[in-house]
């Protein structure tokens, strides 16, 4: 996704480095949800971000926990 680019950080192994990626993608679309409030964010997050990057069938069946799911998902995305 390239939000990795926009991060800077002093953490130095891959999986904080993960976590941290996943941590700023949680408030960014949390930051659009108070700006610009549900539908627009909902919107702008399944359009750009979910059917991009995701697949929701296999998020469905695997599990009941979605945040977890969808958080590895970006994770296994490899940084432009």
């Amino acid at each position: 996704m390239g939000i990795n680019k926009l991060l800077i950080s002093n953490v130095n192994s891959v999986q904080n480095s993960r976590n941290l990626c996943g941590d700023a993608l949680e408030a960014l679309i949390g930051s659009i949800f108070i700006d610009k409030g549900f539908s627009k964010t909902k919107k702008l997050f399944i359009k750009k971000i979910f059917c991009k990057y995701l697949n929701l069938d296999n998020i469905i069946k695997t599990d009941t926990d979605y945040k977890s799911l969808v958080s590895n998902g970006f994770r296994k995305i490899k940084p432009n």
